[in-house]
């Protein structure tokens, strides 16, 4: 059977852009139990190549520890650092085990995470700071903010590893001044490497700016 026959929650999503020299992140929602392939991707870059990082979390999640209220400098309190050694040994299967062949690399400003809002939406942003387990957000936190024990997906910055598989982000050269394809409908493009992740497609959008055109998915049962 081939990967369109297993794919369920289909979804597409289109056109997005912003100026040259800044990034053009893009968030794509995951599905529980489930691992979301995309099997369509396009994308333009102007007169100048640009990157594409598929952006995957780099570890388990985290939950928060209180509710956090909506409004601009907001402050997420996280039960753990997800990059830390307990981060790391929370997210192995069971609850425990040993970090002795993974590389710790806690949270910092510039990383992105990916927050559960209690109406079943996800929001993306990234880290100003970080004091202990308390990370001040650059966004706006929505209207109802986000709930005590909500889960929290950390995805580092683009050159990242993930700290299980030891793999980079995924990285895609968009040639100047065409429309870049990757398609599979058979097997797939892309990968979250868990059930239940979102994803972020960054595009590092230098000098001239590009669009993500057209990006289409689903979800496979783990």
């Amino acid at each position: 059977m081939g990967l369109g026959m297993a794919l369920r929650g289909r979804f597409t999503k289109g056109k997005k852009s912003i100026t040259a020299g800044t990034a053009i992140d893009m968030l794509l929602q995951p599905k529980k139990n489930y691992r979301m392939v995309l099997t369509d991707l396009w994308v333009i870059a102007g007169s100048t190549a640009h990157v594409l990082t598929a952006m995957r979390p780099i570890t388990a999640p985290v939950t928060l520890t209180a509710a956090v209220t909506a409004g601009a400098s907001y402050v997420l309190p996280v039960s753990l650092d997800p990059g830390s050694a307990a981060g790391l040994n929370a997210g192995i299967p069971g609850g425990s085990g040993t970090v002795s062949q993974l590389a710790t690399n806690v949270a910092a400003a510039s990383d992105y995470i990916v927050v559960l809002l209690p109406d079943g939406t996800y929001y993306m942003d990234t880290i100003a700071s970080v004091a202990t387990l308390n990370w001040t957000m650059t966004g706006t936190l929505p209207t109802n903010g986000a709930a005590s024990g909500a889960s929290v997906w950390w995805f580092g910055i683009t050159t990242d590893k993930d700290a299980y598989t030891t793999e980079a982000h995924p990285a895609l050269t968009v040639t100047a001044s065409i429309i870049s394809k990757w398609q599979d409908s058979e097997c797939g493009i892309l990968a979250t490497n868990r059930s239940y992740e979102p994803m972020i497609l960054s595009d590092s959008n230098g000098t001239t700016a590009g669009t993500i055109e057209w990006v289409s998915g689903g979800f496979v049962r783990e």
